[in-house]
């Protein structure tokens, strides 16, 4: 195979999800790339009581009221935990929740709120500690995401950003399925 459009791939450079070696001969050689984790299991009952309560969210429209930057303080009744969540949406582009959990993500959200003009500097998000739903459009899903509600028995009603995407987002680590 000759490389596309005389590009120089360097020893082990990844394009596009699809690893290449060069070898000896100057041919290059299609590997796998790296396996990507399944999503975590989540029992079905689980499922059904998230997808009620982000349909409940969804009716209430809190974006249209409230802004990013306006939080909201919880307890988490079976932990004692205190959790700080954010409506995402008042920009009319993202739709949704952000709760930010433990002693890392409550200092994330804060130093983000003390330090609004850093908002758009994202160096420090590795240190996020979250879970997210969105609302999205059902296009913006992928197969795990569309498993779920299916199995649940769940249609959103209404048309758009309509179907919600839950995410885990843990210090270190990118966004990921809910566990």
């Amino acid at each position: 195979m000759r490389p596309a459009c005389g590009i120089t791939l360097g020893k082990g450079l990844d394009l596009g999800g699809k690893a290449f070696r060069i070898i000896q001969n100057k041919t290059l050689t299609l590997m796998p790339g790296p396996k990507i984790a399944a999503p975590p299991k989540v029992a079905l009952d689980t499922w059904r009581a998230l997808f009620a309560v982000a349909a409940e969210f969804a009716a209430l429209k809190p974006w249209e009221c409230m802004y990013n930057t306006n939080v909201v303080g919880l307890i988490d009744p079976h932990t004692g935990q205190t959790r700080i969540a954010s409506v995402l949406g008042n920009g009319g582009e993202v739709f949704g929740v952000a709760i930010y959990r433990r002693p890392t993500g409550l200092r994330w959200v804060l130093q983000i709120l003390a330090n609004p003009h850093e908002i758009g500097d994202f160096n420090g998000i590795e240190g996020l500690d979250a879970l997210k739903l969105e609302f999205v459009h059902k296009r913006e899903l992928v197969k795990a995401d569309l498993a779920a509600p299916e199995a649940a028995g769940f249609k959103p009603k209404g048309k758009g950003c309509v179907w919600p995407q839950f995410r885990s987002a843990e210090p270190g680590w990118l966004p990921w399925f809910i566990n």
